[in-house]
């Protein structure tokens, strides 16, 4: 069943309201925006981020535009404040302090805002600019770019809907002093731009394009994806819903590395400030190291080798890709894309086999100029020690520790710890896996917990409904079992979970943990988390910080006092204030401290390690 016809089912209220909808508007619409194939959902309500269809069917409003007007958000707000406030006003025809405060913090924010003004719609807004273009230039066309909405009573609406091929200015005075930018087509728009730059007064760009918000993604990509996903689950074990969030995240890692390649720029140094300075003039560059040998694992088996290749690539490398030998189908399709794009062949190789047979000898290779690993501490260690004057990243083991203070949301820090602990199985390097939790709510957050685990559905990862699949081999599961046993022997209490067959192992909640028990103080890398009591936020540091480990670290707390104190005290490369530790996006710095390794990820900054800072001085 496709998309339109699964719409179709979820929807035939929308579809009855629609047919009588026709009676009275052009095309069952009483704007154009709000046209979509095969006919538009009817709105009832909202929700937070969702509108909610007379069917009962919840949509993100990802536009955040004319729906959320209308509607509202219904976000929680001090009634008494806003009454206050309106009582006061905000905007008038003349100048209030307000406004001008307003006014203050923008031109701050944005210093290129020389001057401000206030308007109340879109259309508005933009036939103010394009009248200063035009006014100030002395030129009179204006250039879009396709899918960029603009307003009701003007040219600009051109080319808004998909697929961008019919004018919904047609008939509207002067539309032949407005040209349309086909969107990613880089190459065709600077052709356009410049055959217009001697009569070009301004260029009108849209944050956000596409008549509804957003373009609609090609039946290709998404079937890439999908396949890309399934080869994810098939071969690492991760539901499904999870390796099609893996597969958005890599093409989002290798697209920002992408623009990221656009400013490998360098800087001038201030020799002048030299007290022997004679006239020199001195900057830096930065250049390729050469040959980058990326050792990726098998818990993340696409976006993970993104996040080495694309930075790679960027700089201007070649790569040596050397996948898990547990995974090694995602990088061989990912180097497949690569080449069939038009990469040269020795831009990129992967090669598969164990570690013990070609490691070394990949490593070592005086040729490798710089070697990006992920995996355990011993193979990093032993990596650092063969390799010999080399350029290294090591992203290594975690034991992430989430401290739970007396003020947070009971039922919000549960929801976190499932899905910081046991998505992936447990098997990701920054899951939470110690739960340190204050000793005033410790019984009732284990009943939370408790009971949303237990309704956790466990099993085929190529099942929609699974929340959580397999680990990636049963000798795994045999081994967390075996930590939660000696946990329990030792005094701890399993409370849901401590089951396994063959490589699926439920997930577990071990409670009145020592700290000391293997469970705690060693990286399970596993579907279990350890609940420890604690009496305040001296001893939740002091607890959080006992380990040799600091990749990742969290705390649930309404007090700004002590979460600024966890940030500053607390020994982690990646601190989360507020939400589980395992939260990452793909463009932040990303890299722990003590033996969770060196080095950052992320495209900017795996950059600035994958590159040779050279520099130059200028003698007169």
């Amino acid at each position: 069943m496709d998309s339109i016809e699964i719409y179709r089912k979820k929807t035939k209220g929308s579809a009855r309201l629609f047919e009588k909808s026709k009676k009275y508007h052009i095309n069952g619409v009483h704007h154009n925006i709000r046209f979509f194939e095969p006919y538009p959902f009817v709105t009832k309500s909202s929700n937070g981020k969702f509108l909610i269809d007379v069917d009962s069917n919840k949509y993100v409003d990802y536009w955040m535009g004319h729906w959320s007007l209308i509607l509202g958000h219904n976000a929680k707000i001090n009634t008494k404040k806003a009454i206050q406030q309106i009582k006061n006003g905000w905007m008038h025809g003349t100048s209030n302090q307000n406004a001008i405060s307003l006014s203050e913090k923008i031109s701050k924010a944005v210093p290129v805002a020389e001057k401000i003004r206030y308007v109340t719609t879109g259309t508005e807004a933009t036939m103010y600019a394009v009248r200063l273009a035009r006014a100030v230039t002395g030129k009179k066309i204006i250039a879009k770019i396709d899918g960029g909405w603009h307003g009701y009573t003007t040219d600009l609406l051109k080319t808004v809907n998909w697929p961008f091929n019919q004018s919904e200015s047609e008939g509207l005075t002067d539309e032949k002093h407005i040209i349309s930018l086909p969107y990613n087509n880089l190459e065709k728009s600077i052709e356009i731009l410049k055959s217009a730059r001697n009569d070009l007064a301004g260029i009108v760009i849209e944050p956000v394009l596409g008549g509804g918000g957003a373009i609609p993604a090609t039946k290709d990509y998404l079937k890439g994806i999908e396949e890309f996903a399934k080869i994810i689950t098939q071969e690492e074990g991760k539901t499904i819903n999870e390796a099609r969030g893996e597969v958005q995240r890599a093409v989002q890692t290798i697209s920002l590395s992408g623009e990221e390649a656009k400013r490998l720029y360098g800087e001038t140094i201030p020799l002048d400030g030299a007290p022997t300075w004679t006239g020199q003039f001195g900057f830096t560059i930065r250049i390729p190291v050469g040959v980058v040998a990326a050792i990726s694992p098998f818990n993340f088996p696409l976006n993970l080798v993104a996040h080495k290749v694309g930075p790679a690539l960027a700089a201007g490398n070649s790569v040596i890709v050397k996948p898990a030998t547990d995974t090694p189908l995602s990088a061989l399709k990912l180097t497949e894309i690569l080449l069939e794009s038009g990469l040269p062949e020795e831009g990129i190789q992967c090669i598969t086999g164990t570690g013990s047979s070609i490691g070394d000898s990949l490593v070592s290779d005086n040729r490798i100029r710089k070697i990006t690993f992920t995996g355990s501490q011993e193979v990093g260690e032993h990596i650092c020690k063969v390799a010999g004057l080399k350029k290294v990243t090591m992203e290594l083991g975690s034991n992430s520790p989430l401290i739970i203070m007396p003020d947070a949301d009971i039922e919000k820090v549960a929801a976190a710890t499932i899905s910081s602990g046991f998505s992936n199985a447990g098997q990701v390097c920054i899951s939470a896996q110690r739960i340190i939790t204050h000793e005033n709510i410790y019984g009732d957050y284990l009943d939370e917990l408790s009971s949303q685990v237990k309704a956790m559905s466990v099993g085929d990862p190529l099942n929609e409904s699974t929340l959580m699949g397999p680990m990636v081999r049963a000798d795994d599961a045999s081994r967390v079992n075996d930590w939660i046993q000696s946990a329990v022997k030792s005094g701890a209490r399993t409370l849901v979970g401590g089951e396994f067959a063959g490589a699926v192992h439920q997930p577990t909640v071990v409670a009145d943990v020592d700290p000391k028990m293997k469970i705690s103080c060693e990286e399970l890398f596993g579907p279990a988390v350890a609940v420890t009591p604690c009496s305040d936020i001296d001893q939740a540091i002091e607890l959080a910080n006992d380990t040799n480990y600091g990749l990742s670290a969290a705390i649930f707390t309404q007090d700004i006092d002590l979460a600024m104190r966890f940030a500053k005290d607390v020994h982690s490369g990646n601190l989360m204030i507020n939400s589980g530790p395992q939260w990452r996006t793909d463009l932040m710095p990303y890299g722990g401290v003590k033996d969770s390794g060196m080095g950052k990820e992320g495209p900017k900054y795996a950059i600035e390690e994958m590159t040779e800072l050279k520099m130059v001085v200028y003698h007169p």
